[in-house]
């Protein structure tokens, strides 16, 4: 999908000794990204762990809502995600869109 000159590196839970939303795994990648939350986007396709951990870390969210696996329902802000796709080909308009707007 040309995602790989995007994504610099990949932090799991096992690197943090955590699981999402987990604030100290956003911290991690935080850290090893260079950058403050507020100019990072999460992606993800779970409302619970990608969304909420995102937003309590003041990231813009992504929710990839590419299948229905996941039945979760927003309920509150905190689930609330900044964007939603359903295929990860509308991923570079977002984050075309984010940069031209920051």
């Amino acid at each position: 999908m040309g995602l790989e000159s995007y994504i610099d590196f990949i932090v799991t839970s096992v690197d943090a000794g955590c699981e999402k939303p987990d604030a100290r795994i956003f911290s991690l990648a935080l850290k090893a990204a260079g950058v403050n939350a507020n100019e990072a986007v999460m992606v993800g396709d779970r409302v619970a762990k990608d969304i909420v951990g995102g937003n309590r870390m003041g990231m813009k969210t992504i929710l990839l809502k590419w299948n229905q696996r996941y039945q979760e329902i927003v309920t509150g802000q905190e689930e609330q995600p900044t964007y939603t796709i359903r295929h990860l080909t509308e991923l570079l308009d977002i984050l075309d869109q984010i940069e031209r707007s920051s």
